[in-house]
């Protein structure tokens, strides 16, 4: 097949045209492959997984485990106390005589105390031993009402110059300074506790019969 002048030159031509651009890719190819790269690229690595740093679990257990055991100790006394506080608001209360004889065995014997603070305690015991009982109010009372008022309980009659002896000894240690004995603070213990028992007995006894 003859083909016309222009024709076959551009057929020529892209033949060519061909070659060189296969032959131009060829080398490029073949210079990018050779080519040596750049000192400054020469040090790049693939990028590293992160390292494992080991972890001890040890101490934080330990701090946890003291945290709880100090959370739990505080709990436990929190619950005792309130336990402790509902028992002595729902136990009854002891009778007077069982109060004072418990508060008369605390005070103990006088001998190497302060008469004057000693008696003041003592004081306080039997004042707080009469209102108990019969309902007066002794311990607000001056020591002239205290004796005007043990007159009208119809008390044995040694239990009523007991307690007037014992207010004319002890109010001169208690307010005025004075110098107290052993010995006669000894007795005054030992009658405000015989004062306590037979009031008792006699309250006893009274109940007895009322019930028989």
């Amino acid at each position: 097949m003859r083909l016309s002048t222009p024709t076959a030159i551009t057929a020529l031509a892209g033949t060519g045209g061909n070659q060189a651009g296969n032959a131009l890719a060829g080398s490029k190819a073949s210079g990018a492959a050779t080519a040596p790269l750049p000192a400054a690229m020469t040090d790049i690595h693939d990028i590293r997984s992160a390292a494992e740093i080991p972890v001890d679990l040890q101490p934080l257990l330990l701090v946890s485990a003291m945290l709880v055991a100090v959370g739990l100790a505080g709990w436990l006394l929190w619950r005792w106390h309130r336990q402790r506080k509902q028992h002595a608001a729902t136990a009854p209360p002891l009778p007077p005589h069982r109060t004072a004889l418990e508060k008369l065995d605390r005070l103990g014997d006088p001998s190497g105390k302060t008469g004057r603070i000693w008696y003041f305690r003592l004081s306080a015991i039997l004042r707080e031993y009469l209102k108990g009982r019969f309902g007066m109010d002794a311990p607000e009372m001056t020591s002239e009402e205290l004796l005007a008022g043990i007159r009208k309980l119809g008390l044995a009659e040694p239990l009523v110059n007991g307690v007037k002896r014992f207010v004319s000894d002890a109010d001169p240690v208690k307010y005025a300074g004075q110098e107290s004995d052993a010995g006669t603070m000894r007795q005054h213990l030992g009658f405000v506790r015989t004062l306590v028992e037979e009031t008792t007995a006699a309250e006893d006894s009274a109940k007895d019969l009322a019930e028989g």
